[in-house]
């Protein structure tokens, strides 16, 4: 798979730069800090842009450890998702990972479980049909953690254009593009939905 050109791809700044998770979520808070033009301005590095996607192409390719677990897409998937990367990332020695995981984890399950129906559940009348479902991947190589988020809707998140950092929804995609190393979202081949991937690296 090679995935080191999609459309819509969002990149962090160097290592060097960067600051610790916990100052980046504090600065998420700040009124003066508008993740979408922060944003505007990575995307801007396209050579730094392939090295990290070929980076998660790598993970993923070839990873020393991974594991996944299929969940029911309810209000208890975000919950049963942190839970399992927490204690996946344990595990596996990289623990330093976790917060950012988390994070990430945590706002790509809420969006699968909010927006990730097929056009054709979105007009099925409640009760019919089978029960949706949420498929979170991990894959750990070296200083790297791969997360893939799988569910049934083809249509692609959109990151918002704006942003109110006082709002308790449509956020996700914001704190997803500043927790994550890079992020990019595939349909899935076969048009059964889509995949979204996010790179966290060591700092």
């Amino acid at each position: 798979m090679n995935i080191a050109q999609p459309s819509g791809v969002d990149a962090r700044t160097p290592s060097a730069s960067r600051p610790t998770a916990s100052e980046r979520l504090r600065d998420f808070g700040t009124p003066e800090i508008t993740p979408h033009v922060a944003v505007a301005d990575r995307q801007r590095r396209k050579g730094e842009d392939t090295e990290l996607l070929r980076e998660l192409d790598g993970v993923i390719a070839a990873p020393e450890e991974q594991k996944s677990v299929t969940l029911a897409a309810n209000d208890r998937a975000p919950g049963t998702a942190r839970s399992f990367t927490r204690d996946v990332l344990t595990a596996w020695g990289a623990e330093d990972l976790v917060e950012r995981s988390v994070l990430i984890v945590s706002e790509l399950t809420t969006n699968a479980e909010r927006h990730g129906r097929s056009a054709r559940e979105a007009v099925s009348l409640p009760g019919a049909g089978g029960t949706r479902n949420i498929t979170l991947t991990l894959a750990l190589r070296a200083d790297a953690v791969s997360i893939e988020v799988e569910d049934s809707s083809p249509k692609l998140p959109i990151p918002a254009v704006s942003f109110n950092p006082y709002s308790t929804s449509g956020r996700g995609l914001c704190l997803v593009s500043y927790a994550a190393d890079v992020w990019v979202a595939l349909p899935k081949e076969d048009g059964s939905g889509k995949r979204v991937l996010a790179l966290v690296q060591r700092l």
